[in-house]
């Protein structure tokens, strides 16, 4: 026996389908509620995930935090965070957040994300600043030079990619910007890390900030914008000075680049690091470039990307690209100006709204290690993912020499992101 009732069958939430029988032919034998087990009480037999701070459960059965929504590292089930201890005697740690549960009234800076503490506790972070802090175990790969990309991603890997999900920590150095509003932190674009308190992006994207830079917050190590966890927490600086090309034009979008810098450098871990710049001048002769972002999908142009996606699109020369868009905006007198360079044009591949001032890179010829230079940031395009009509992005190799020069200027030198300086330090 099974262990069950005989009732009518609107009357039971659980049937069994099986051979048990009940008189009656509006009767089923109806099982018995059994309450799962706790996560607590299965952690030893359950498999573990996330770095050991989850364990793999239905989906029904998590009354912890669901980590994300993939399926891969635990098959059909999700990752569920394990239970915290709830005694508040003493100080337990958010570690996540790189904090100590605590009293509020004892609090100087309450981290602005939720945290496994006790309901009468917050997360305190203990530091003294609002930027969330890595661990100092942050990950297992420890990388200092620019332009390395972890293609099998960090902690965990990805298995199903086909929404061109990239891969956890797979791109170090592409970061998100945020506008801090009175009771709200919104995404606005995307940057590039090449110095530890660094960032370009699209003029175009901060236009509206270049007086009160303050607004903006700077958040490295984001991969799922859905996630209220991750494996290694991110990290958040504010924004003290917006530079933008003296050239540049918001009608045209010509020389669309923009310098940030931070209040408080970045720490460098396996998921936050620099990407090399290439040289004035840099030409492309032919090959792919791999865009990233976080905006919408030539599929899906309403709603923005969960996690960091990843393409590869096919560099297009500049005369080529030329004659594209000119058949595209039905402009036979159009002429492609020296600060852009282009990308795709294959059907339905594209960056996309909200993918302003993200990144594309391209391997640096020669190098053994397959590191990267950042050649462009997504501009403008006619559309998105047509075929035959490629996107335009800002040529960041026409823009070197003025970076060299702004951050001269802030007393910063050029090692985060110089190819050939690293090169050499590392040969003495």
């Amino acid at each position: 026996m099974i262990g069950g009732t005989c009732m009518l069958s609107g009357q039971c939430e659980t049937p069994n389908n099986g051979t048990e029988k009940c008189l009656g032919p509006e009767h089923v034998c109806c099982m018995d509620k059994v309450e799962s087990t706790t996560i607590r009480e299965t952690a030893s037999e359950a498999k573990t995930c996330l770095n050991n701070k989850g364990v793999c459960t239905e989906e029904n059965e998590c009354d912890g935090k669901m980590y994300n929504d993939r399926r891969n590292e635990c098959g059909g089930l999700v990752c569920c965070s394990l239970p915290q201890d709830t005694d508040t005697s003493s100080e337990s740690t958010c570690d996540s957040l790189g904090g100590t549960c605590k009293a509020e009234q004892h609090c100087r800076e309450i981290a602005d994300r939720i945290a496994d503490c006790a309901e009468d506790t917050v997360c305190c972070l203990s530091n003294g600043s609002s930027d969330t802090q890595a661990p100092t175990d942050a990950g297992e790969v420890s990388i200092k030079e620019c332009g390395y990309r972890i293609e099998t991603g960090i902690k965990f890997n990805t298995i199903n990619r086909d929404h061109g999900e990239s891969q956890y920590g797979e791109f170090p150095w592409v970061v998100a910007i945020m506008v801090n509003e009175s009771a709200n932190v919104r995404f606005t674009c995307s940057g590039t890390l090449i110095d530890p308190e660094v960032v370009i992006t699209a003029a175009e994207c901060v236009k509206l900030f270049r007086t009160k830079p303050e607004q903006l917050i700077v958040r490295a190590g984001e991969w799922d914008m859905g996630a209220t966890m991750e494996p290694i927490p991110y990290q958040e600086r504010r924004v003290r000075k917006i530079k933008s090309h003296v050239g540049f034009k918001p009608l045209s979008l010509i020389n669309n680049i923009a310098i940030l810098f931070l209040e408080d450098k970045f720490d460098l871990t396996s998921t936050v690091n620099t990407v090399c710049v290439p040289p004035q001048g840099f030409i492309i002769d032919n090959g792919e470039v791999t865009a990233t972002g976080w905006g919408t999908t030539p599929k899906n142009r309403k709603k923005f990307q969960q996690i960091l996606k990843s393409i590869d699109l096919p560099y297009v020369q500049k005369p080529d690209c030329e004659k594209a868009l000119r058949r595209a905006t039905r402009n036979n007198k159009f002429k492609l100006h020296s600060s852009f360079i282009c990308a795709g044009g294959e059907d339905g591949v594209d960056t996309c709204q909200g993918d302003a001032g993200s990144p594309i890179i391209f391997p640096i010829p020669d190098d053994p290690e397959s590191r990267y230079y950042a050649v462009g940031m997504v501009a403008w395009g006619v559309g998105c993912g047509r075929s035959g009509t490629p996107s335009v992005y800002t040529d960041i190799g026409q823009f070197r020499e003025w970076i060299d020069e702004e951050l001269a200027n802030e007393s910063l030198s050029m090692y985060y992101y110089d190819y050939q300086l690293q090169g050499s330090n590392d040969e003495q």
